[in-house]
C-alpha cells in the first residue's frame, strides 16, 4: 500500500503497554534484553566510543543503541524515519538527544521507506529504503532523505548504522565526514538484506580505510578469522549468528 501521510499502526497489545508502562522505563528493559540475547556490543561501548565526542545512531528505532550510547558520548545524534518508532524514540529520550526524521542515504529526496508486513503486523525491527523488503507485503511511508555529509555534523567519534539492507548507501553519503571525523564504526551487515557475499560488503566499508573486527568467542575478532559462511550465511536466526561487525580507522 501507498498512502502519503501513512504510519505504521500500533497493535492493541502495543497501546496497552504505552499506557500502562512509561516508555523511558520500555527502553532501559529493551536495553537489558539486547544485551542478554542479541547485541552483546554494546557492552564494548566505552571502549568504542571517545567520550569527549559525538555519536550517531543511524536507524535508532526504539533508541537502544542511542540510549547506551548517551551513557559514553559527549553527545548523541539519532535518526529514524519511521514515524511509529520515531514516537516510541522520542517518548523515551526526549530532549536527552538530537532527533532526526530523514532517513540518510546517499543521495538528498524523497524516497519509499518500505516496511514489510507480517501475520503480527507491520514489523517494528525491519523497514528500509531498501527494495528488498518489497518483495512480500509491505506498507510504504514517504520520508525525506539526506546524505549525512550533507549535515556537517562536526566531531563525530562513533557511528553505529543499522538500516536493513541499506548501510552501504548510507556509508556513501558519509564519505567526506568519515575522511575528516575517522569515527569508529559499528555496522550491521547481512548477506540476507542485500543479496550480496558478506565479504563484499564488509571490503566495501574498509575500502573507506577501516579494519572490520567483529564480535566473537568472547573476543574482537579481525573478521577474517571467522568462517563466516559458518556463522553469517548458515546461521540466520541462531545465537551463532555473527552480524554486527566493528570497524577502527586505519592509522594514517
Amino acid at each position: 500500500m501507498t498512502t502519503d501521510g501513512w504510519s505504521p499502526p500500533f497493535s492493541l497489545k502495543e497501546k496497552l503497554r504505552h499506557s500502562l508502562i512509561p516508555a523511558s522505563l520500555q527502553l532501559r528493559w529493551r536495553v537489558r534484553r539486547a544485551l542478554r540475547r542479541g547485541e552483546p556490543e554494546l557492552a564494548l561501548l566505552p571502549e568504542l566510543v571517545d567520550p569527549h565526542r559525538v555519536a550517531i545512531d543511524v536507524g535508532a528505532n526504539s533508541g537502544v543503541w542511542s540510549w547506551s550510547l548517551l551513557r559514553v558520548a559527549r553527545e548523541v545524534h539519532a535518526f529514524e524515519p519511521n514515524p511509529k518508532m520515531f514516537s516510541r524514540l522520542k517518548a523515551a529520550l526526549g530532549n536527552q538527544v538530537h532527533l532526526h526524521t530523514v532517513a540518510l542515504s546517499d543521495t538528498a529526496g524523497e524516497a519509499e521507506f518500505i516496511v514489510p508486513l507480517t501475520k503480527r503486523g507491520y514489523s517494528n525491527q525491519h523497514g528500509s529504503l531498501s527494495r528488498m523488503g518489497a518483495d512480500g507485503a509491505h506498507g510504504i511511508v514517504k520520508v525525506q532523505t539526506c546524505r549525512l555529509d550533507d549535515l556537517d555534523i562536526r566531531d563525530v567519534g562513533f557511528i553505529k548504522v543499522d538500516v536493513e539492507g541499506f548501510e552501504c548507501a548510507v556509508l556513501a553519503g558519509a564519505v567526506e565526514t568519515l575522511k575528516r571525523e575517522r569515527p569508529v564504526l559499528v555496522v550491521e551487515l547481512e548477506e540476507r538484506h542485500t543479496g550480496r557475499p558478506i565479504a563484499d560488503l564488509i571490503r566495501e566499508v574498509e575500502s573507506y580505510g577501516y579494519a572490520g573486527s567483529a564480535w566473537f568467542n568472547g573476543r574482537l575478532t579481525p573478521w577474517q578469522e571467522i568462517d563466516l559462511d559458518t556463522f553469517h550465511t548458515r546461521a540466520v536466526e541462531t545465537p551463532r549468528y555473527v552480524f554486527n561487525f566493528v570497524f577502527r580507522p586505519l592509522a594514517v
